[in-house]
């Protein structure tokens, strides 16, 4: 039962040992016992929290927490991506040359190590091909492929000139991807935006 005129005292967990600089005298603790590190007065029997009880309840929290994550680990999604391919004028010869992205909602990129995932990279060519690039098996190399995408796949103004990234032509293609959780899993294929609309489609045509 509730009472007017109570109070709430919280104990640190330094309070288990004694300093002499209390301001709730010891013998106010112990008699609720050593473990009590809250006492509620606003209750009639007050109401005792353990050091055990919030350690309990931290447990209880973390392992809540832990679920929603593994949760969301399992969690398959079809989610619109772009491959973006851009040419970066580098920092004296830091990051100099032609880079390739993938790029998805919510800040998620591939990172800049994408080029050394040969089989993604083998797939992004077949998917777009340019040149003498073939569906059986890209005769260009990488570096010769990204130039020529850029070009194919340049991004453009709604005025139809083209949009460069450091005074650079760059190019954007629209993808499927398949997600678990947060993680990128795999490519599933081209995606297109249909005029006007603003909508995705799944397949070829809007």
């Amino acid at each position: 039962m509730m009472r007017a005129g109570g109070c709430i005292y919280i104990r640190g967990p330094s309070k288990r040992k004694p300093t002499g600089y209390e301001f709730v005298p010891e013998s106010f603790w112990t008699r609720f016992g050593k473990d009590t590190a809250m006492v509620d007065t606003y209750y009639e029997p007050p109401l005792i929290t353990t050091y055990a009880d919030i350690g309990r309840r931290k447990k209880q929290q973390q392992a809540k927490r832990l679920a929603g994550k593994r949760k969301d680990e399992y969690r398959t999604e079809i989610r619109p991506i772009y491959l973006w391919v851009f040419h970066c004028p580098g920092f004296g010869f830091a990051y100099k040359g032609w880079w390739t992205y993938l790029i998805g909602r919510h800040g998620w990129d591939s990172g800049k190590y994408l080029a050394r995932d040969e089989k993604i990279i083998r797939q992004l060519m077949e998917l777009f091909p340019v040149a003498d690039t073939t569906l059986f098996g890209p005769s260009l190399t990488h570096e010769q492929w990204q130039p020529l995408f850029a070009l194919a796949y340049a991004c453009r103004h709604p005025d139809g000139s083209l949009r460069k990234h450091a005074g650079w032509v760059q190019g954007k293609a629209l993808l499927w991807a398949e997600f678990h959780g947060s993680s990128f899993w795999r490519i599933i294929g081209p995606a297109h935006l249909p005029p006007r609309t603003g909508l995705y489609t799944r397949g070829g045509k809007p």
